[in-house]
């Protein structure tokens, strides 16, 4: 399926939110495993990082523009 331009740059601006939102909930979910008193949340630390960094990449690039 081919998407026009308008759709391919909804669809980027929308995926870039949504990551930017699942990284927000995810530190939220940190904050409540450090409250309770777990230490090693080093993983989901890893995974907000690599998301904040995939929501970044899309929203820069522009490659998929052409």
């Amino acid at each position: 399926m081919s998407m026009t331009q308008k759709q391919k740059e909804r669809a980027v601006k929308k995926a870039v939110k949504k990551m930017d939102e699942a990284a927000d909930c995810m530190l939220d979910l940190v904050a409540i495993a450090h409250e309770h008193g777990v230490k090693d949340t080093a993983l989901e630390g890893r995974f907000i990082s690599e998301l904040r960094e995939r929501a970044g990449y899309w929203d820069r690039c522009t490659w998929w523009k052409k």
